[in-house]
């Protein structure tokens, strides 16, 4: 027969918790992960919707000089106000929203009775868009009437993170990104 002696009872018994430098240590790991993380998520946060806001406008400017060549008439986007489809607002007014519309009676880029909304862009909270441009207006043949620029930023913007949208008498937008 073969005889094991038996084990020594120098085995631990069964933990039932952690020591208080077991729960420092990992506190302080906590810590240091979360001094780096949190600004770094920040940063990436604010730059995210900085080109949210930044592709709406994009979009918009392309729905609008779509709808005129199809259309075969001039649509215009301009600032609006908690969805009041009633009168443009004024160059300074582009976060609070804007709209597409078919422009065909009337003066260019203002809403003229039998002007008619064909799309409406919520404003992105906290995003600051910067222009001297009070509309954008599309002719008949996708061309703008005037060249436009439209600075996108976010306070607390850093390094690259504002977008410049530009739309050309061609009519195209593009963006780009800049310095803040």
């Amino acid at each position: 027969m073969n005889s094991t002696p038996p084990l020594p009872r120098s085995l631990p018994a069964a933990q039932r918790g952690v020591t208080l430098i077991e729960l420092m240590v990992t506190l302080s790991v906590l810590g240091v992960l979360l001094a780096v993380g949190v600004p770094a998520y920040t940063s990436v946060t604010r730059a995210n919707q900085i080109s949210a806001q930044s592709n709406n406008l994009l979009q918009t400017f392309t729905l609008a000089r779509s709808e005129a060549l199809k259309r075969g008439l001039r649509v215009s986007v301009c600032p609006i106000r908690n969805d009041d489809t009633s009168a443009c607002q004024t160059a300074a007014d582009w976060a609070g929203g804007w709209m597409v519309f078919e422009d065909d009676f009337g003066n260019a880029g203002t809403i003229d009775p039998g002007d008619r909304p064909l799309q409406l862009f919520a404003p992105a909270p906290g995003i600051t868009i910067t222009t001297t441009a009070a509309s954008v207006v599309y002719l008949a043949t996708a061309a703008a009437q005037a060249q436009a620029s439209f600075d996108v930023s976010k306070p607390g913007c850093t390094g690259d993170q504002k977008r410049t949208v530009g739309v050309a008498t061609t009519g195209r937008a593009s963006i780009q990104r800049v310095t803040c």
